[in-house]
């Protein structure tokens, strides 16, 4: 996976997932099919194992959380989680399908940024290029 990719995938995660909780499955491996100490993001968790500084090492959006919590560790390609946020299949992704799909609001200072500025054309939609960009 490219960094571009990377970086792309976890900066459309990173808000969502510090507001998730990250726990290992009944096994003790979290997403990323590392062991939980004893939870499972990148910082320092609340008691409760939500709220973790960075995020959750299980690098996957809100909806692959289902896969997460099954402990699953195959990561989404871009382009796999793009297509999954584009609902209606046009191609594109509006600011609505953006924030629904990493499970923020609309109105998300960060999402809004991140999105206005891969926004390139100034349509108020991202191609999968547009997204990609870095």
């Amino acid at each position: 996976m490219q960094p571009s990719t990377l970086f792309v995938i976890l900066s459309a995660i990173a808000p969502f997932a510090a507001a998730a909780c990250c726990r290992a499955d009944s096994n003790g491996i979290c997403g990323d099919g590392t062991t939980g100490t004893p939870y499972c993001g990148y910082g320092p968790c609340d008691w409760t194992g939500c709220n973790c500084e960075g995020g959750c090492r299980s690098g996957s959006a809100a909806a692959m959380g289902s896969a997460v919590e099954a402990g699953a560790s195959e990561v989404p390609s871009a382009t796999d989680a793009f297509n999954a946020a584009d609902v209606d299949g046009t191609g594109n992704l509006t600011l609505h399908q953006y924030t629904q799909y990493v499970g923020a609001a609309d109105d998300d200072k960060a999402y809004v940024e991140w999105f206005d500025k891969h926004d390139t054309n100034g349509d108020g939609v991202l191609s999968l290029e547009e997204a990609l960009a870095e």
